[in-house]
């Protein structure tokens, strides 16, 4: 892959040249006498890590150019996109401009090298569309980042409901959103939501009545029912042994949806993002 953008702004490509994407486990090890302690247990935790994309800024405007590439490492956190060796297949994640390099060369009046560091916090890449746009049903979901459109709707009139996911990154997705939506005289109570194969499950401990949307957010690990009021005085309950929400394993997972009790007709919704590394 090739950085191409960040933000709205397009990355030079005259001499580029992008360092290794580096992929970095967490070292979580407590030393014991013989051997260590892995804190993390089973799962490897990816830590974030930096990019730098070096370039040529040519023509005839190169100080006005530069000036505008530096001030980017005060424009926050923004998308950074990057795409594939065939030039169609783009990823992106989220990052910041850390350090802006503007060498002084015997060939400055040619031509201005710049290095410039990202840093990524998330250290994932999600397939998207060539920009970021909004995704709306009308009355359910409404964010910034576009799910691919990866996404499994159920209709629950009686528990347990088991389907299947296919998730079709090479990383476990951990960023999605899951929606629990009781049509007209219908309620669910402790909804309980399962990963079978990844032998992980999240209960949400409360009554969603009709009418309501109960919505999860995986990744900002938070719950809320409909658009103002929040769920927090309620919560999203784990397994004693369980360290993180729900994921989304490479290939096939078995899904199961199961409650307390149930009354009517539940709309259930997924919606993920494809992770790479």
């Amino acid at each position: 892959m090739r950085l191409t953008h960040f933000g709205g702004t397009a990355l030079p490509t005259a001499g580029e040249s992008d360092n290794a994407f580096d992929l970095v486990g967490r070292n979580a090890l407590v030393v014991l006498r013989d051997g260590a302690f892995d804190q993390d247990g089973q799962p490897q935790v990816a830590q974030p890590f930096e990019i730098t994309k070096s370039f040529k800024v040519k023509g005839a405007t190169i100080d006005a150019t530069v000036r505008t590439l530096a001030q980017l490492a005060y424009a926050g956190r923004r998308i950074l996109k990057a795409v594939d060796r065939d030039g169609t297949t783009y990823y992106q994640t989220f990052a910041k401009v850390t350090k802006v390099t503007r060498p002084l060369t015997v060939e400055m009046q040619r031509y201005q090298e710049v290095a410039m560091t990202f840093l990524v916090d998330y250290p994932f890449w999600m397939a998207t569309a060539d920009e970021p746009h909004y995704f709306d049903n009308g009355d359910l979901l409404d964010g910034t980042w576009n799910l691919d459109g990866n996404y499994t709707s159920q209709s629950i009139t009686s528990v347990p409901k088991a389907f299947t996911i296919t998730q079709a990154g090479s990383a476990a997705a951990r960023r999605g959103v899951i929606v629990f939506h009781p049509a007209a005289a219908s309620s669910i109570v402790n909804p309980i939501i399962k990963n079978l194969t990844t032998n992980e499950q999240i209960m949400y401990v409360g009554t969603v009545a009709a009418g309501e949307y109960l919505t999860l957010d995986l990744l900002s690990k938070s719950t809320k029912i409909g658009w103002v009021t929040n769920a927090y005085s309620s919560m999203a309950k784990l397994p004693a042994n369980q360290m993180d929400w729900l994921t989304l394993a490479v290939g096939a997972n078995s899904i199961q949806v199961d409650a307390s009790a149930i009354a009517g007709t539940i709309a259930f919704e997924w919606r993920w993002s494809k992770h790479f590394v």
